[in-house]
């Protein structure tokens, strides 16, 4: 199943501007259709709402370094596969490992 903008703005609370500035700067760029027009996957609907919490606490930047840093730590699934957690200063990726 695939969401469209509108939809997506609604179930996720991020605003139009934010999807397209998000989709543009690669942090998340939709899984069904990137372009024209943009379609989002229900894991992708997960991961924006990880971002738009973690928003509350943490930079735009550091969500960005987090989210630039799974491959590093060959954390390779879709980030909706993963659980974020924030003290404000840092974020860590909870794993099954630890």
């Amino acid at each position: 199943m695939s969401f469209p903008v509108d939809l997506t703005v609604t179930m996720t609370g991020v605003t139009r501007y934010q999807l397209s500035h998000w989709r543009k700067t690669r942090l998340l760029v939709p899984e069904v259709s990137a372009y024209r027009p943009p379609l989002y996957s229900f894991r992708d609907l997960i991961a924006l709402r990880t971002v738009a919490r973690l928003r509350i606490e943490a930079s735009l930047q550091k969500v960005r370094q987090a989210f630039k840093n799974l491959p590093v730590f060959e954390l390779t699934e879709h980030p909706s596969a993963y659980k974020f957690a924030t003290d404000g200063t840092s974020i860590a990726v909870l794993t099954p490992e630890g």
